[in-house]
């Protein structure tokens, strides 16, 4: 199935060319003109470029399976976006779960943390939550979002089929759907997609309702056709590079097929050695010196020879600077530092920060994306079945690079409960603690090191907020939770 958009310069387009600059051309009919036709017939294939294919073979065979840059680039987003795990959560209070989705949206991920604990509960056991630990009886949770990372970011597209059971909405188990074997049914400009067909040979295929399938998709900018209901793979602005990349590695390999001296050893005496004597002299060199062993032994010679090394070429080193131009092409489309493979030159400290900036600017985004969809494709049929609000979402306390420094978090929230910002419980979620729930005094927010409870404290936090700026006052007052502010306001 070709999606691309370089259909004018495959070989049937550049063949339509030809035949029109042949029909041009044959208006001239005397010998000279003749000759200029072939003069410029020949010149115009000389100067053609072929480009690969923008289809799943070329993303798949010449990309992904082929091309060690490609490969890499997919398999760190794939690999570190699958190591994050998802988890079920009932929602308890709607006002403190928008303030935590905002707060992690934002990337502040402590303060989230203290309103994920006040406003939702985790989904540890049923249905629901074992579908997001083994998604189907032959994978686990890594393995399958590896495997649905893998496809989109490779052909554009994923597709995850989700199977439920007769008479009901909601899906008990998940499967990706190689996308190669999927096509849309198009359907009209106000409901664009009719359905799904599953190609299972070259001539047999079978429809899918689409209430079975979660699709996402790359954004496609092309219109027309088929293109806009499908997603456009990131190696289609690549296909340059990758065959760049890919010649590149031919052309090395070519050099080591075909051999290359380290230099040339001659006998500098004035009788020159017979065609006989050189290779008897170069077969006994190379059974006494060559070989791992003999490396820096001093050679003797009974005769006056002479050594010309010979080095890389300029064309050579052309080579190796394309490679790491291809490579630096291939992690900037993707959003990511190349800085991240160089296991030469980068510092550590450089590396950690580059490795969270990618988090943060492409990762985290990615992850966003995955649980939008799975609480509009899972989530929501299991709260209406239920009769709660379920969240589906993502834990980032598994990736190092993305914890807060313990000091420095411990020192600015010793700062913010003093002015009643967080309880104690808050606090102790915020620094990975388990909370005391048995304890009521720790869902209280205190003030001062009194340990008074603002509610007993009116005057003291009133202080607080007029001492400050009305910008200074908004955000604290802004990050009071409303039981508190009412405690404080009640009776003014």
């Amino acid at each position: 199935m070709k999606i691309g958009r370089f259909h004018f310069l495959t070989e049937k387009g550049l063949s339509s060319l030809t035949k029109a600059k042949k029909c041009e051309l044959q208006v001239v009919t005397d010998q000279g003109g003749q000759q200029l036709k072939r003069a410029l017939h020949q010149m115009m294939m000389m100067n053609t470029v072929e480009y690969y294919e923008a289809d799943f073979d070329t993303y798949i065979d010449k990309g992904y399976a082929f091309n060690p840059h490609c490969f890499t680039v997919i398999n760190f987003i794939g690999r570190n976006i699958s190591q994050v795990p998802f988890k079920v959560y009932v929602v308890k209070d709607k006002k403190n779960h928008s303030k935590y989705i905002e707060f992690k949206n934002k990337g502040l991920h402590d303060d989230a943390a203290a309103f994920r604990f006040k406003s939702m509960e985790e989904v540890t056991s049923g249905t629901l939550a074992e579908l997001f630990k083994h998604p189907n009886e032959e994978q686990g949770w890594t393995s399958f979002m590896f495997e649905k990372i893998g496809y989109r970011k490779t052909t554009g597209n994923s597709y995850v089929y989700g199977s439920k059971p007769i008479g009901f909405d909601t899906v008990t188990s998940m499967f990706n759907v190689p996308s190669p074997l999927m096509s849309i049914v198009k359907g009209t400009w106000s409901d664009p997609i009719k359905g799904y067909k599953l190609r299972h040979s070259f001539r047999e295929e079978s429809e899918v309702d689409k209430n079975n399938i979660m699709h996402q998709k790359e954004w496609n900018p092309s219109s027309g056709g088929d293109a806009d209901i499908y997603g456009m793979s990131p190696l289609e602005p690549l296909l340059r590079s990758l065959k760049r990349s890919n010649e590149s590695y031919d052309a090395n390999l070519g050099l080591l097929k075909n051999g290359f001296p380290a230099g040339v050893m001659s006998n500098e005496s004035d009788i020159p050695m017979t065609e006989t004597e050189v290779d008897q002299a170069e077969k006994a060199y190379n059974k006494k010196w060559s070989g791992g062993t003999n490396i820096n032994k001093i050679a003797q010679s009974a005769t006056k020879v002479s050594f010309q090394k010979i080095g890389l070429s300029s064309v050579d080193l052309q080579l190796l600077e394309s490679n790491k131009a291809d490579l630096k092409d291939f992690c900037h489309v993707y959003g990511i530092d190349d800085i991240i493979f160089d296991q030469e030159h980068s510092a550590y400290n450089n590396k950690k920060k580059k490795k969270k900036s990618v988090w943060e600017d492409t990762l985290i985004p990615e992850l966003n994306n995955e649980r939008d969809a799975f609480n509009t494709f899972v989530a929501a049929a299991w709260s209406k079945k239920d009769g709660v609000e379920y969240f589906i979402d993502y834990d980032l306390s598994v990736i190092p690079c993305l914890q807060s420094d313990s000091d420095k978090l411990s020192q600015r929230l010793e700062r913010e409960f003093k002015i009643g910002l967080w309880s104690p419980n808050e606090c102790r979620v915020m620094l990975g603690k388990m909370p005391d729930l048995e304890n009521p005094d720790m869902e209280k927010h205190y003030i001062d090191s009194s340990l008074k409870t603002i509610g007993e404290s009116k005057n003291e936090i009133l202080t607080i907020l007029a001492s400050v700026s009305p910008i200074v006052a908004n955000k604290l007052i802004e990050s009071i939770p409303a039981e508190v502010l009412q405690a404080i306001f009640k009776d003014r």
